[in-house]
């Protein structure tokens, strides 16, 4: 009647596991919010192994996770990088180290993500391209978040591999000192994920057009 276009509406239901759900997705829905303020969204933050059910049991439209399934409905698109890293407390005499064996950190109590976490599932990835696994290690504690982590680290019970982003704060500060693993590759993808069964609504596609693929990973699988 107006002659002027009708704002996109619609809901978007979104899950994230911790390290995108905490670190990227606020930015995310930032800039989304500024194009289409008239989309209200759900986000809720799991564990990768709970995200990836949620997407494929239609809880959630689009997922956003670092590590995948072998689930042949799933189809994922790399939007971010990440990287992982040796962190020790500030009093530990590898605070001045830049670099440890794998066999020197096979000599120190570890901690780790609970299994169906992205993170361990690197560390996993990462062990068995060296033909190691956790097993190797000395694993002293399973927790379930980065927060329980990082202050089990800070309190001396053992060390763990974390997101660089997890930990930045701490490490700014000097409470916490990140060691690079030689020989290990802790670099992994953050990817976008739905249901390829399922066709995506308008507010989901509209999400998904807004996340960059990453320079040259861009693929689908």
């Amino acid at each position: 009647m107006t002659g002027r276009k009708a704002p996109l509406a619609g809901n978007l239901s979104l899950a994230a596991s911790s390290i995108p759900g905490e670190h990227l997705l606020p930015a995310l829905l930032s800039a989304f919010h500024k194009k289409h303020a008239h989309i209200q969204v759900r986000a809720t933050v799991a564990d990768t192994e709970a995200v990836l059910k949620q997407v494929e049991h239609g809880r959630a439209h689009l997922g956003l996770v670092g590590g995948k399934s072998d689930s042949p409905h799933l189809e994922y698109r790399c939007f971010a990088c990440d990287t992982l890293a040796l962190v020790v407390p500030a009093k530990h005499p590898w605070k001045r180290r830049n670099r440890v064996t794998v066999a020197e950190l096979a000599r120190h109590p570890v901690i780790v993500r609970e299994p169906g976490s992205g993170s361990r599932w690197c560390l996993e990835q990462g062990l068995g391209q060296i033909g190691k696994s956790l097993r190797d290690l000395r694993v002293e504690l399973e927790l379930g978040s980065n927060e329980a982590i990082k202050e089990a680290v800070l309190r001396g019970l053992g060390l763990a591999v974390l997101s660089t982003r997890a930990v930045e704060k701490e490490i700014q500060r000097g409470q916490l000192h990140a060691v690079k693993i030689a020989g290990l590759p802790l670099l992994r993808e953050m990817f976008v994920v739905w249901d390829r069964r399922r066709v995506l609504p308008i507010p989901a596609q509209l999400f998904l057009d807004h996340l960059e693929p990453c320079r040259g990973k861009g693929r689908t699988s």
